[in-house]
C-alpha cells in the first residue's frame, strides 16, 4: 500500500523500487524469489502495475503473481490469457479460484473452484500453453464451506479441467 500514491498510479514506482532493490539483495543471498502480488484498491492494484515494476528493475528473482479475482476486480478485462502471455517467464505464482465474469464482489469474484462463469479449463489451457511450471494456489478468501470439503471439491474441479489432450 502507499497512502500518497492512488491505485495504478507510477508515482509510487520510485519508492517502490528502490525498496525492491534492497530486497532484492536479500533475495540474492538467500536464493530466493520475489513475486509481487497486486491487490484490488492497493497502489500495486493490477498484474500490469506489477510487471511494470519487474520490467523496470529486471531481475531474475523478481517476477509476477497472478491472482484471478483481483484481475477481474480491476474491470480492465475478462480473459487473462494475453496479460500471463505477457508475463512470461516473469510469471512466478498463479492463484486461482472460480468466479462470475461480471463479479462486483468478493462473494461473487472468489467462489469455490468450479463455480461460476469463469473458463477454468481454458485458464489452465494457457498455462500449459505458456509453459507454466510455478506454484498454483487456491484462492479462499471468505469461503465458508468446511476447508475439508472446500478442497476436495476444489481438487476435483482442478483435475475434471484438465486441458483436452489429443
Amino acid at each position: 500500500q502507499n497512502g500518497r500514491a492512488a491505485p495504478r498510479a507510477s508515482a509510487g514506482d520510485e519508492a517502490a523500487v528502490a525498496a525492491l532493490r534492497t530486497l532484492l539483495a536479500f533475495a540474492d543471498a538467500a536464493g530466493v524469489e520475489v513475486a509481487l502480488y497486486p491487490h484490488h484498491g492497493f497502489w500495486l492494484e493490477t498484474t500490469e502495475d506489477a510487471l511494470r515494476l519487474v520490467e523496470r528493475i529486471d531481475h531474475a528473482r523478481l517476477g509476477v503473481c497472478f491472482n484471478l479475482c483481483h484481475f477481474l476486480r480491476a474491470g480492465v478485462a475478462t480473459d487473462p490469457a494475453p496479460l500471463l502471455a505477457r508475463c512470461g517467464a516473469r510469471l512466478f505464482a498463479v492463484t486461482v479460484n472460480g468466479a462470475d465474469l461480471a463479479g462486483e464482489d468478493w462473494a461473487t469474484l472468489i467462489r469455490p473452484l468450479g463455480e461460476g462463469d469463469f473458463d477454468l479449463r481454458g485458464f489452465r489451457t494457457t498455462l500449459d500453453r505458456l509453459g507454466f511450471a510455478g506454484p498454483i494456489g487456491l484462492q479462499g478468501y471468505g469461503i465458508t464451506a468446511p476447508p475439508r470439503e472446500h478442497l476436495t471439491a476444489s481438487m476435483a474441479a482442478w483435475r475434471a479441467a484438465a486441458p483436452q489432450r489429443r
